[in-house]
């Protein structure tokens, strides 16, 4: 049975509860491919904070839990103006997903696509254009979410600032 999941963006009283999904994840990446974050220094509880202020962190919620978050906005990454993209928008045409994660507790129950697919609602309520991000390359099964969720992969990018190669996607709104 797929768990029901319910989005809004965060508050203030959240952070503690942010905090321990993302540290959640964190504890499970040495099972995946994908390992890079680190407690208290990614994501920062000064980048969660800030993220807050600034009504940009998207929270997903299960049973009282918050089981999901994202951080949504316009800030490009390194490479996106360089992009072939399928449509001509700028960064405020555009929704930017950062820091997507899902509590491993919850995967293989249906979160990760309802909270994908509420994220391109928000950006349709905004009257965006796209919703565009990127993915380390090695994150497959972040890839085949996105996919899945009808992003359309744009170019494989080799950062030139860390070393880093990530792939773009985009959801066409």
């Amino acid at each position: 049975m797929q768990e029901k999941l319910v989005c809004r963006w965060a508050v203030s009283g959240d952070i503690d509860r942010i905090r321990k999904m993302y540290y959640d994840v964190i504890d499970h990446m040495p099972q995946t491919v994908y390992f890079d974050w680190e407690k208290g220094r990614w994501p920062s509880d000064e980048y969660l904070v800030s993220s807050i202020d600034c009504k940009e962190l998207y929270i997903g919620e299960s049973g009282g839990e918050i089981v999901c978050a994202a951080i949504l906005n316009h800030e490009y990454n390194e490479g996106y103006d360089e992009a072939p993209w399928q449509i001509d928008a700028d960064e405020n045409d555009t929704l930017m997903v950062h820091t997507l994660a899902v509590s491993p507790y919850y995967h293989g129950k249906g979160i990760s696509v309802q909270f994908v697919r509420s994220i391109i609602e928000a950006a349709r309520e905004k009257n965006l254009r796209a919703v565009r991000l990127d993915i380390i390359v090695g994150n497959v099964a972040a890839g085949k979410l996105y996919e899945k969720c009808g992003f359309k992969f744009i170019q494989h990018f080799v950062s030139r600032v860390k070393i880093e190669e990530v792939y773009f996607f985009e959801y066409v709104l």
